[in-house]
This record gives structure tokens, sequence and C-alpha cells, in this order.
């Protein structure tokens, strides 16, 4: 066992991927992210209410929940919902 744990061929001590799994989409967290303020809920509420999606709806009400300015992900998001409504 002791052997296993310091071998530089086995898979899990050099590859990272391998022990953790894929972490590319861990988004770095925003620190003392804001509160929404008004016209910001308001806006996301009329976008909610606007969507057909009944996922896009969950997503955004989880932001609202959250009650705090969107992540640059999050906000990512938010574009691709408004700009498939306009089109």
């Amino acid at each position: 066992m002791a052997i296993d744990r310091f071998n530089r061929f086995k898979r899990s001590n050099y590859d990272r991927e391998f022990r953790w799994g894929n972490t590319s989409m861990n988004h770095p967290t925003m620190i003392n992210r804001k509160p929404l303020n008004d016209t910001q809920r308001e806006w996301l509420v009329r976008l909610t209410q606007a969507t057909n999606k009944e996922s896009n709806k969950k997503y955004l009400r989880s932001i609202l929940v959250q009650g705090k300015i969107p992540t640059p992900a999050q906000k990512e998001v938010i574009k691709s919902i408004q700009s498939n409504l306009a089109s």
C-alpha cells in the first residue's frame, strides 16, 4: 500500500482530473456580492415571466432566491436566455 502511494506511474498520483474529476467548470466565486436592488429584481421577475421553458424559470428563480448580484457565469446564462427570447 505504501509503495503504491508514492508510485509516480500510478495515474491518481499525477493526474488531477483522474483523481478529482473534471474541474474546468468550477468558476471562481465572487467575494462579498452585493444584494439585488429593486430594479434588478424587477427585471429578473419580468424575464422569468417572459420565458416559456420551465428550466429557465427555475434557474432565474434560484438567482432571485439568492438575492445577490449574479456571478459572471450566471450573467452569461441570463444573456443567452434573453437572446433566445428576442429571436
